[in-house]
């Protein structure tokens, strides 16, 4: 259908990417219904939308993590044969690594394989360490005699190679420790089911402390926990920005009020309470009435009124320092990327199809990779979890099943960005009501029944998502 939905038309208020906006548009209604519904106090539900803003406003800048290269330049010539899987593995890690540096245009920054003002002075330094011993090795030569002068060659070689070998050794365990410290700050903030909660809890510390002690300790901050100053602070201007423009596009619509039927598939599907009820929860008419001028910030201020007769709420002043999210709110979160990112949706590959990926890929790395496939078909190639994300797992016995990201990396071979783990069972309402998602025939068991609660017979259907149509778990419906 060409018909613009109510959710559509709220996305059309809001500058951003379209990702960005539906996130924002549900947090925002799940927010208003919460308060509708008188669950917890406002503050509380507010925060709801200022950890989706924050999580978008991370996600538009990417990657404040420093993460030092562990490998070098070597003067041994030796090419890399004979790799065992974990060289082979770690090798895969510092080339994704290098293009995960990479800015927009494709250069690369100087972090990429000892590049960089630290590489070239690593050079220099080991380059004139290699003079003064040759140097030295020189002035002890005896002039007198060609086998002395040879010998004396071939020491001074060998005490080239000697220093060669120390000197890279040395810098070896100098870069080691270097990403040993900072895989250390950055497990503090670490979250196994999503790479952008992960993001998040980095940029909730860096506020808290950008707001207690000021700019000049932020930048400690940042250095301590190997983060990219610059990015953070990108990140909270951008959350300031995004606050103010969610805040003046959404503030003038009026509490979303959800209809007799999206209410019975909430309570059957469990989850009454989950952003993707929040999708279709303004009406047409309220939206259409909503719209506001350019630069409006809140009914308030222009003397409109909702529809229901009460003024719209005026903007609620900007945070900067958030209080870390509960389990539950986290699991909301979660929902909304997915929400955000349907189009993103990986599952994990079949025994089947993983043996026939693995049979073009070295056997060392079969042990330590885990293919994926796109919900969509135009992404035909198998998909693998980036190596520095936080959901990544060396043991694909503990691969999760479903999962979204949020971008391709297309390096040695196609990695996942920005991961989220999902369940299965929020795809079928995440996407209710969209070409992704169609329903089978009613099931004849377990049989329909009556819900008093719903005022509906329901029946059990199994969902089919994606161009792959990959069957989900059954749902319980209203019996067609």
């Amino acid at each position: 259908s060409e018909r613009i939905t109510p959710l559509g038309m709220a996305m059309a208020r809001l500058p951003l990417h379209p990702t960005f906006a539906k996130m924002c548009i549900l947090a925002w209604q799940q927010q208003q219904l919460s308060l509708a519904a008188g669950v917890g106090d406002a503050d509380a539900a507010a925060q709801l939308l200022d950890y989706c803003i924050a999580l978008v406003a991370g996600m538009t800048v990417q990657e404040p993590f420093i993460r030092p290269s562990t490998s070098m330049l070597s003067v041994s010539g030796n090419d890399g044969a004979n790799k065992t899987g974990h060289e082979e593995e770690e090798e895969e890690e510092e080339e994704a690594a290098a293009d995960d540096d990479s800015d927009g245009d494709g250069r690369v920054r100087a972090t990429r394989r000892g590049s960089g003002r630290n590489g070239k002075n690593d050079e220099r330094a080991r380059s004139r360490l290699l003079r003064e011993l040759a140097d030295e090795e020189a002035n002890e030569m005896s002039p007198e005699g060609g086998d002395v002068a040879a010998s004396a060659e071939d020491a001074a070689k060998s005490a080239e190679d000697a220093a060669a070998a120390a000197f890279e050794e040395r810098m070896r365990a100098k870069r080691q420790a270097a990403a040993n410290a900072a895989a250390a700050a950055h497990a503090k903030f670490r979250h196994p089911l999503s790479d952008a909660l992960t993001q998040l809890r980095a940029t909730g510390a860096h506020a808290y402390v950008l707001q207690s002690v000021g700019a000049a300790g932020a930048v400690n901050f940042c250095k301590s926990h190997y983060l990219r100053a610059r990015a953070m602070r990108e990140i909270q201007q951008l959350r300031r920005q995004l606050h103010g423009i969610v805040h003046s596009g959404l503030g003038s619509l009026t509490q979303p009020a959800v209809s007799a039927e999206e209410d019975a598939v909430a309570e059957a599907s469990g989850a009454s309470g989950d952003a993707a009820e929040a999708a279709t929860a303004v009406e047409e008419e309220e939206v259409a009435q909503a719209q506001a001028p350019e630069g409006a910030t809140s009914s308030s201020t222009n003397g409109k009124r909702a529809t229901s007769g009460t003024a719209a709420p005026k903007r609620p002043p900007f945070r900067m320092a958030l209080p870390p999210p509960s389990e539950e709110t986290e699991t909301l979160l979660r929902q909304l990327l997915a929400a955000g990112l349907l189009s993103n949706v990986a599952k994990r590959a079949t025994p089947e199809q993983a043996a026939e990926v693995f049979a073009s890929m070295p056997v060392g790395l079969r042990k330590l990779l885990t293919p994926y496939f796109s919900a969509a078909t135009s992404l035909s190639e198998p998909l693998f979890v980036h190596p520095r994300s936080s959901v990544a797992s060396s043991d694909p016995a503990l691969a999760p099943a479903w999962l979204v990201y949020h971008e391709v990396l297309h390096s040695k071979r196609p990695y996942m960005r920005g991961v989220t783990i999902v369940s299965d069972a929020w795809l079928a309402d995440l996407a209710a009501g969209t070409p992704l998602c169609t329903l089978d025939p009613p099931l004849d068991t377990p049989a329909p029944h009556y819900s008093l609660a719903q005022d509906a017979v329901l029946c059990s259907r199994v969902p089919v998502f994606g161009d792959r149509a990959w069957r989900l778990s059954p749902v319980l419906r209203p019996l067609p």
